[in-house]
């Protein structure tokens, strides 16, 4: 999904409040946000397509999941328990007619409500309900039973229209509401801003926990308080006398980016985190110009002390 024009049409634009609120009336506190199948090119530019867009009531901006599948998987966690009975989704990019049709739409959909952080672990939700969007580019609403106390929220892509043109999956905006009313979340601007730290974050927690297996079968890699990595290559025949691909040496997290030091130059990672609970692996697919054939998976083997 590229080039985001800024011409609106087709579609009336409620301009909401960015700022913080200080009336009395509801509002949403975002703890946390992510997409679990990944951000479109957030290893290269960090909060460009962040999930945070989708509360920012600007068509120009956009949600973009990176899995190029129909797997988009959001999970927002709510500082406060927020009362709720619906929810409002502005599927795709909704900018214009054109661009709407280049990328994935969202078709069938489920949403799942939790009431604690432990229903969540525990996968027990409160209300879970499944949707068929329609493929058109304005907000389309999914009610609840009845009104919740929510604590977490999930939405889940199962299937999409396919765009002409792209295969990331986009969705515009999405409003919580009860009663009838909208419910704004709090301060969206700060919340950008705290999503690209969030992501820093993740990385430096991935690397912190230390003890890594190469791709399974290629060895383990040991990563040091000061970003250098060592290696403990399995030999098995003759086979591992010559490695497939060469290995990176040295790691930093920088502006939210992560950087990597290989055959001696220190280069941009092009990378996917996994964000599931627990996150224990990394797919590597290019540092600086060194490209992967495959991308390398580095997956956490256990806590170093």
């Amino acid at each position: 999904m590229k080039n985001i024009l800024v011409t609106v049409t087709g579609i009336a634009i409620l301009i909401g409040t960015l700022t913080p609120l200080k009336s009395n009336e509801p509002y949403i506190e975002i703890e946390d946000i992510y997409d679990t199948r990944g951000v479109l090119e957030e290893w290269q530019y960090p909060g460009k397509y962040s999930p945070v867009n989708i509360f920012d009531n600007d068509v120009n901006t956009v949600h973009a999941e990176n899995s190029e599948g129909y797997h988009m998987l959001l999970e927002i966690k709510f500082k406060q328990p927020v009362e709720c009975d619906a929810i409002q989704v502005l599927g795709g990019v909704a900018t214009n007619k054109d661009i709407y049709q280049k990328n994935n739409r969202p078709k069938d959909v489920v949403v799942y409500v939790y009431d604690t952080d432990e229903s969540f672990l525990k996968d027990k939700a409160l209300f879970e309900k499944e949707v068929q969007l329609k493929d058109v580019m304005e907000y389309q609403k999914i009610t609840f039973e009845k009104t919740y106390s929510i604590k977490r929220f999930t939405f889940q892509g199962l299937a999409v229209y396919k765009g002409s043109k792209y295969n990331d999956t986009c969705i515009t905006e999405l409003k919580f509401f009860n009663k009838g009313k909208e419910i704004p979340v709090n301060d969206v601007e700060k919340l950008k801003k705290d999503y690209v730290k969030w992501v820093g974050e993740r990385l430096k927690k991935f690397f912190a926990m230390g003890k890594f297996e190469v791709d399974d079968w290629l060895g383990e890699a040991y990563v040091q308080k000061n970003g250098g990595i060592r290696y403990k290559i399995y030999r098995i025949g003759e086979m591992n006398k010559v490695l497939p691909y060469a290995l990176p040496t040295k790691y930093e997290v920088k502006d939210s980016r992560l950087y990597m030091t290989i055959e001696g130059k220190r280069g941009l990672v092009n990378y996917f985190l996994c964000n599931f609970l627990p996150c224990n692996y990394m797919l590597i697919v290019s540092i600086g110009e060194y490209k992967y054939k495959e991308p390398v998976r580095w997956r956490i083997m256990k806590e170093t002390p």
